[in-house]
């Protein structure tokens, strides 16, 4: 036998981490950090399957998610509520928010006369998009094969990590006022 048959061949799931790991005892941080790598990895390829089908309405994934948090908070959508709830800057909203108001989804309303603050409201095309956009077969597919208690067992687990990343600590980031709705926290 030559060394190339003693030695296995990496597969498409094996990374430098895995490897590395592989040869000592993993760490509570080795599993914590695989972890995070996991839920990074499903995360990015629902986002991309989510985005290819979004192709179909000719609406990017982000601009998907702003035209559902203008729905989301009605008249008090401006710009600035938006970048917060969708944890974006300003600036980045309001590109999106002119784009979209030439494509016909949205309009930019002033508040009052006296007022500079724009509020934006979807328009009869922008909530049919959303209601077009928010059947998703990828989505149902991505999770067809679980039963209704993995389901919640999923969910349960998901929720308490996001009650728990909103507690204060040194690393907490900004967390939209939606997820205190959603999930029925206090700030």
């Amino acid at each position: 036998m030559n060394k190339s048959q003693n030695v296995r061949k990496p597969t498409l799931s094996d990374s430098n981490f895995d490897l590395y790991r592989r040869k000592r005892k993993p760490t509570l941080s080795d599993s914590n950090f695989a972890l995070r790598v996991l839920i990074g990895h499903v995360n990015h390829l629902i986002n991309l399957a989510r985005q290819r089908e979004l192709r179909e309405y000719h609406i990017p994934l982000r601009q998907y998610e702003i035209l559902s948090m203008i729905h989301d908070l009605g008249s008090k959508a401006t710009a600035a509520e938006v970048a917060k709830e969708v944890e974006r800057k300003v600036n980045s909203v309001t590109r999106q928010a002119v784009l979209m108001e030439k494509d016909g989804l949205i309009t930019r309303v002033q508040n009052s006369t006296s007022s500079k603050l724009l509020r934006l409201e979807l328009t009869r095309r922008g909530i049919d998009m959303i209601k077009l956009a928010r059947k998703s077969k990828s989505l149902d597919t991505t999770f067809s094969f679980l039963s209704t208690e993995e389901r919640q067992q999923i969910e349960s687990i998901l929720n308490r990590m996001l009650i728990n990343l909103k507690k204060p600590s040194k690393y907490q980031t900004y967390r939209p006022k939606v997820f205190d709705k959603q999930f029925g926290t206090k700030s």
